[in-house]
């Protein structure tokens, strides 16, 4: 069994590396190295320190190239605070320098495992997924406002 992984943290490098994947498709991995910190309020001085934060590599597996091009080049910013939702993987590799062996934690998460979260954000801009799906999400958006409108006339 996995052990589930949910955290809260600052991206400090985006990196990203495609994988053959057994039978499907080559997927990109893009490695989010992430501060996750434990923000504590310090009584003294009212500011919050961070008391036991570590940093993690975070792989999150797209299989669209183009997506996964998006992603890294337009959406995912350094310094930007995200929320994981994965699982935690043990990696044992061979320092190159020294030939010492070394155990590594990571957070591997696929598609819905990264969030955005809103703290830093200036402005956000949605592209045109389906222009037929947003004219009628359009529409009933309309159609509820006006429907609330007349409610509230009534009373």
């Amino acid at each position: 069994m996995s052990t589930v992984f949910l955290g809260e943290g600052n991206i400090g490098s985006i990196n990203n590396r495609t994988v053959a994947n057994g039978n499907e498709t080559p997927q990109t991995v893009i490695s989010l190295n992430t501060h996750f910190d434990n923000l504590v309020r310090n009584k003294k001085t009212d500011e919050l320190e961070d008391q036991g934060g570590f940093w993690a590599p975070v792989e999150f597996w797209v299989k669209d190239p183009d997506e996964a091009s998006l992603l890294i080049t337009k959406i995912f910013k350094k310094g930007m605070r995200i929320k994981v939702d994965g699982v935690l993987v043990r990696e044992e590799f061979e320092a190159k320098e020294t030939g010492e062996k070394k155990v590594i934690m990571k957070v591997r998460t696929f598609r819905s495992g990264v969030s955005i979260c809103l703290q830093r954000l200036e402005s956000v801009t949605m592209k045109d997924n389906n222009s037929a799906a947003v004219n009628q999400s359009t529409s009933e958006q309309k159609s509820f406002e006006d429907s609330n409108l007349e409610q509230e006339e009534a009373f």
